[in-house]
């Protein structure tokens, strides 16, 4: 329980922490332009495009189950944590699980694009992982009313 600690932050500064995550996923996707684009790899694809078309159907299955994952994760952890925590902290650390969850695709996509010299697919998965990072964006509300718990 965190009720008699005086440092406990604002929904506002939980709420730039959170945009820094979302902001992640847009980091992976500018390494990987950048990798394929500027010619920072070989013109060739680090697998041979017959070996990536079966570790890609397994990285298309991890980026995209990771998304969807996360709104899974946070339906089983969210009544755990708030049953011991209903403060903002304890919804603020629902948030951030789910969004870290969230945030594999975003990687996958980088994995993708290192491995395959291409952005075709990466672009889904950074597309994906942002889409459930901005789903899980905590809203003042629902923070502050944490804090009303506190």
């Amino acid at each position: 329980m965190v009720k008699d600690n005086p440092n406990i932050p604002s929904a506002a500064a939980m709420q730039i922490v959170a945009a820094v995550i979302v902001f992640s996923t847009p980091v992976y996707a500018a390494i990987g332009v950048a990798f394929v684009k500027l010619g920072i790899s070989d013109p060739e694809p680090l697998i041979p495009p017959d070996r990536l078309s079966g570790l890609g159907f397994i990285l298309i299955v991890a980026g995209i189950s990771g998304a969807a994952a996360s709104f899974l994760v946070r339906r089983l952890v969210a009544p755990h944590i708030l049953a011991q925590d209903q403060s903002i902290v304890g919804r603020f650390r629902v948030t951030i699980i789910a969004m870290a969850v969230a945030e594999t695709s975003g990687i996958i996509g980088l994995i993708y694009a290192f491995l395959s010299n291409s952005l075709d697919v990466p672009f889904v998965f950074w597309g994906v992982s942002l889409a459930a990072s901005i789903a899980h964006f905590p809203t003042r509300a629902w923070l502050e009313a944490g804090s009303r718990n506190q």
